[in-house]
């Protein structure tokens, strides 16, 4: 029986908490660097292409072409040692699966070749549910939904950024 946490048909101007965690819940964030490498793809990706090049004047031409910043809207993200959870908007259809698409392959290269490792990092592929606009209003439910972890709520609070 499928998941019903296995979106796949993701609706046009919604919103979805979309996660995955590491094969065997391994860490996938190992230091600073690590967070900061997924966080620059996010913004890379997320950010209108205009303002990343401001930034990033040196971008690869090859990363113009994967910005998503009409497609997918970055609400709010949380990343926690061995996983992570985004809260998107859905723009226009298959935005949110090319995202993940994106954002998976250049994080697991860049962590297999920093790590010398092979292999998948990701724990499957990702789980998405939708969000009611009602549910954004609350900050900590929206959090708690994210990560029901009490112990490390407060430890992981101030990861949450809010764009």
């Amino acid at each position: 029986m499928p998941s019903k946490y296995v979106v796949r048909n993701f609706a046009e101007d919604s919103y979805y908490h979309v996660y995955n965690r590491g094969v065997e819940k391994r860490d996938i964030f190992l230091d600073e660097k690590d967070y900061r490498f997924f966080e620059t793809y996010l913004y890379i990706y997320l950010s209108p292409l205009k303002k990343v090049l401001e930034k990033h004047p040196d971008l690869p031409l090859r990363l113009h072409n994967k910005n998503l910043s009409e497609e997918v809207k970055l609400m709010a993200y949380c990343l926690m040692p061995n996983h992570f959870h985004l809260l998107l908007k859905q723009k226009t259809k298959n935005g949110i699966s090319k995202l993940m698409k994106q954002i998976t392959n250049a994080y697991t290269l860049y962590f297999n070749q920093k790590n010398n490792r092979v292999g998948g990092l990701m724990q499957g592929r990702f789980k998405a549910m939708q969000i009611t606009e009602n549910d954004l209003l609350n900050p900590e439910l929206t959090f708690k939904t994210f990560h029901n972890d009490q112990e490390n709520y407060v430890k992981e609070l101030e990861r949450i950024k809010r764009l």
